[in-house]
C-alpha cells in the first residue's frame, strides 16, 4: 500500500495523549508498500500505521535491536463509514470537536475505556453545518469519543452504536468580578476555584482539594472580559462539577 504513514512513540503507549497527537510520521510507504526508518534508537517502542480509507493500526510494544535488522509489518483493515452531526436545538454547531479519550480523565463524566483509538490521533473538527467525518475506525472498535464545542457541555459518544446525530446542551455561564474595598482600581483576578459540594466527604483532609476546579485566565473554561472580570463556562471542559 503506497502512502501509508508510520507513527512511533517511545515505550509502551496504549492510548491517545496530547504529546503524540498530530505528530508527523517517521516514514511513508513507497509504491511497494515498504518503508524504512533509520532514526529510531534501540529499545522498546510503540508502532502504528494509518492510510487513506483504512482503519488505524497499532502493534503491541516491540523492541528494536541495534545488532540486527528490524522488520515490522502492518495489515490495515478497511475503515468504517462514520459521519456524525453535532447540533443544539436543531442547528448544527460549526467547529465542534470530536476527540479520542486517553487512559484516564480526572473530571466526570469521562469513564474508563476498554479500547483506544490510536495514540497519534488528534481532534476532528466539524464543518460549517456541524458535520464530522470520523476516519481511521475499525469495524470492531467499541470505545467512546468526546464531543465538545465552545459554550456547550461536552458529551461522550459511543462508536458501538454509531449515532448519526448528537445534541449538546449549553453550559451555564458564571460571571465573577473583583472590586477594591478601598475604592481604588479593581484588583486583577488571579484564580477562581469552583467547588463541587455534591461529593461525599472523605476521612482524608487533603482530598477536599479534589472537589475544586481551579481556574486561571488561560483555562479553557474562562473568557477574559477584563483583568478583574471573568466569564466561566460551568459544566464545560475544565470546570465540571455535579
Amino acid at each position: 500500500m503506497v502512502g501509508a504513514e508510520i507513527h512511533t512513540a517511545p515505550g509502551k503507549v496504549v492510548a491517545p495523549h496530547a504529546d503524540h497527537a498530530r505528530r508527523a510520521p517517521v516514514a511513508v510507504t513507497d509504491a511497494r508498500g515498504e518503508y524504512a526508518c533509520r532514526s529510531l534508537p534501540p529499545g522498546l517502542i510503540t508502532l502504528g500505521a494509518s492510510a487513506l480509507g483504512r482503519a488505524d493500526g497499532v502493534l503491541p510494544t516491540v523492541e528494536l535491536r541495534s545488532d540486527s535488522a528490524n522488520v515490522v509489518d502492518f495489515t490495515l483493515a478497511p475503515e468504517r463509514d462514520l459521519r456524525l452531526r453535532v447540533t443544539s436545538e436543531g442547528r448544527g454547531l460549526p467547529g465542534a470537536r470530536l476527540e479520542p479519550l486517553g487512559e484516564s480523565y480526572d473530571l466526570n463524566p469521562w469513564k474508563g475505556q476498554r479500547q483506544y483509538l490510536a495514540f497519534w490521533r488528534g481532534p476532528t473538527v466539524a464543518d460549517d453545518q456541524g458535520w464530522l467525518n470520523v476516519h481511521g475506525v475499525d469495524a470492531s472498535f467499541q470505545g467512546d469519543m468526546r464531543v465538545h464545542a465552545h459554550g456547550f457541555q461536552a458529551q461522550l459518544v459511543s462508536l458501538a452504536t454509531s449515532p448519526d446525530e448528537l445534541a449538546l446542551a449549553p453550559v451555564t455561564w458564571l460571571e465573577v468580578a473583583a472590586t477594591s474595598r478601598e475604592g481604588g482600581p479593581p484588583p486583577e483576578l488571579y484564580r477562581v476555584a469552583v467547588r463541587d459540594t455534591t461529593r461525599e466527604p472523605s476521612w482524608c483532609g487533603n482530598c477536599d482539594e479534589n472537589r475544586f476546579a481551579n481556574l486561571w485566565r488561560d483555562s479553557p473554561a474562562v473568557e477574559l472580559l477584563a483583568p478583574n472580570h471573568w466569564r466561566i463556562a460551568w459544566n464545560g471542559l475544565g470546570c465540571f462539577v455535579e
